[in-house]
């Protein structure tokens, strides 16, 4: 699809959820890889949740009058859409992994949008965040600000670990 008044070539909506999806099917896939099968992606949810995602982030950007989300918006709202629709179906007799497998997935797919690496946040942040996602109705713009937050202390706790550049401050 083409922009008219600016000639740009924008990328369609079907276009963008389907590389969101194909994104998500990696990280996915590098869980799998990395601890083992402890799920199964539904592939119906994972393309509901990603929709649910754009929805959810187009109507923040239409109500701030804002162009662009930054790193931090786009991972939480990618977070608070998995574990929302949980697309990770669980295998039968769910240890504890299996049973967090949508909040970690959530996680792995939300930080994935930061500068910051997994590798970068304590071990206690992660489970708090896991914690949250699992027992709470979690706001997206209040999981943007810990997003933020952490990712500055990680910065601030291990800058050889960062993937780019710092976040502006």
């Amino acid at each position: 699809m083409v922009d008219s008044d600016k000639g740009d070539s924008v990328p369609s909506s079907e276009a963008r959820i389907i590389s969101r999806v194909n994104s998500l099917v990696e990280i996915f896939e590098q869980l799998l890889a990395a601890y083992g099968h402890f799920g199964v992606l539904d592939s119906a949810l994972l393309l509901e949740t990603v929709k649910q995602y754009y929805r959810a982030s187009d109507e923040l950007k239409r109500r701030r009058g804002i162009a662009h989300t930054d790193s931090h918006k786009r991972a939480a709202y990618m977070t608070w859409a998995i574990s929302k629709y949980k697309p990770v179906r669980y295998v039968a007799h769910p240890d504890k992994l299996r049973i967090l497998a949508n909040e970690v997935f959530a996680l792995f797919a939300g930080i994935s949008h930061l500068t910051a690496n997994i590798k970068d946040f304590e071990f206690n942040e992660l489970d708090t965040l896991l914690y949250l996602i699992r027992t709470r109705d979690t706001d997206p713009e209040w999981l943007a600000v810990t997003m933020y937050l952490f990712e500055k202390r990680s910065f601030s706790m291990c800058p050889e670990r960062r993937r780019d550049q710092r976040p502006s401050q």
